[in-house]
């Protein structure tokens, strides 16, 4: 009798733990379950309504009067998304590499991206928009090249009433076939903008136009004569002087 009821203490015992253990495990179930059903519309939701853009920045280098393109990774340039702007609001947390390179999640659909950077203590450059389309959990590679310095060109010529000077030249110049008009200033003709050191270029004398820009096949149009002149001085302040001769 005795050990009849050391036997069935035994046996409680065991049941016991055979249930506490059946308890934990199923609890441990119940705990990942759980666990899973509410990581997994999230995660779903990332992979359904977010991609990838693997950015590449280069700087426009001319080498030879010609662009020697991919060549010159533009560093340490913020790269603005969207809503976020160079000109003010929140920042960003997108830049450039040492290999010109960002890699940035965006929402999938249409995309626009602009760059900035700053040239010089009283410089700043703000490119172009850009606009991309990210695909859903895909990367979406874009390479683009862009001049961050500020040229001024200045030309001294006295062109007569009703007249003007426009400039032209390689790449954004106008490809030689269109040719954008300068501002008169101060008795000379300027023209600013973005542009590579090295780039060539020619000024025209044609008559007054109230557009911006003219075909240099234009009927009319003076070429000045001599050699191209290219930029050599970057920079706001800085000035490539010439003095044309028709």
């Amino acid at each position: 009798m005795k050990k009849t009821k050391q036997f069935l203490a035994i046996l409680f015992i065991a049941i016991g733990f055979a249930s506490c253990s059946m308890d934990t495990e199923s609890n441990n179930t119940e705990m990942v379950n759980e666990a899973g059903s509410l990581l997994s519309p999230s995660l779903s939701e990332t992979s359904i309504t977010t991609g990838f853009l693997n950015l590449t920045v280069y700087e426009e280098v001319i080498v030879n009067g010609k662009y020697a393109y991919n060549s010159k990774p533009l560093t340490n340039a913020n790269v603005y998304y969207n809503d976020l702007s160079p000109y003010g609001g929140p920042g960003t947390e997108y830049m450039t590499n040492e290999n010109g390179q960002s890699l940035l999640s965006l929402p999938v659909g249409e995309n626009t991206i602009m760059i900035s950077k700053m040239t010089s203590s009283h410089s700043y450059f703000v490119s172009s928009v850009y606009t991309v389309y990210i695909e859903a959990n895909k990367t979406t590679t874009l390479s683009i090249e862009v001049s961050p310095y500020e040229v001024k060109v200045e030309a001294d010529y006295d062109v007569g009433y009703g007249n003007a000077l426009y400039i032209t030249g390689y790449g954004r110049l106008g490809w030689w076939t269109t040719a954008y008009k300068m501002t008169y200033v101060n008795g000379k003709w300027v023209w600013s903008g973005y542009l590579p050191k090295g780039i060539e270029f020619k000024v025209i004398k044609y008559k007054w136009i109230d557009g911006n820009n003219i075909a240099t096949s234009s009927t009319g149009v003076q070429w000045e004569k001599g050699s191209n002149h290219t930029i050599e001085f970057l920079g706001p302040y800085s000035n490539n002087y010439i003095k044309p001769v028709f």
